[in-house]
């Protein structure tokens, strides 16, 4: 009895666990390496189409966005900047700044009440508002102010006060100066309401 029993203890521990034939065996890792590498692939295809997909989107928002200034005055009238280039507004204790590559303006900072920048693309640019003044400087040639009732006169003049170009709003409310062939420097937009813009040409 004794030795039936040891004999059939270690007859259990001896026991060889389950045979698995060598071609299944591959074949189990072979589907698992093939999901693990479907996975792989899956993963990299939506990554590459994502990377895709924010890369041209973000031509899309950069290539057509403009910056808009708008300068809120306590009278109620505003002044607005449509340009290519967010331009740089500083102040002292008198006077408020505005520059960039085509705009050199200064306004009197008693009168400001606030400025706010927006950036949009051309077609989500809001319309000029009442009481708004807009100039509208893109691509360093063509400077167009709106907002203005018709028939306003405009001059463009050089910093002598030397008047270059005349012009009158048309029944858009818009005035149009082309400084293309003009020499390279300063021009103020002189309006007959006693608004003005300081532009630069390149």
């Amino acid at each position: 009895m004794q030795g039936e029993s040891r004999s059939q203890v270690y007859l259990d521990y001896a026991e060889p666990p389950p045979k698995v034939h060598l071609y299944e065996s591959i074949l189990i890792n072979m589907k698992t390496k093939s999901t693990n590498l479907g996975k792989s692939v899956a993963r990299l295809r939506l990554f590459c189409i994502s990377a895709i997909l924010c890369f041209f989107g973000s031509l899309t928002a950069h290539a057509a966005d403009y910056n808009v200034l708008v300068i809120q005055f306590a009278d109620g009238t505003s002044q607005s900047y449509v340009l290519e280039e967010r331009p740089n507004v500083t102040f002292d204790a008198t006077k408020l700044y505005v520059r960039s590559k085509y705009v050199d303006d200064v306004h009197e900072y008693q009168n400001v009440k606030k400025f706010v920048f927006e950036t949009h693309d051309l077609s989500g640019i809001k319309n000029v508002q009442k009481d708004e003044c807009r100039l509208t400087f893109i691509g360093g040639n063509m400077a167009t102010v709106s907002g203005l009732p018709t028939g306003l006169s405009a001059m463009l003049c050089d910093t002598a006060g030397r008047n270059v170009l005349k012009a009158k709003a048309d029944a858009a409310g818009s005035v149009t100066f082309n400084l293309q062939g003009l020499p390279a420097g300063a021009y103020i937009i002189a309006l007959s309401n006693g608004k003005s813009f300081k532009i630069l040409k390149h």
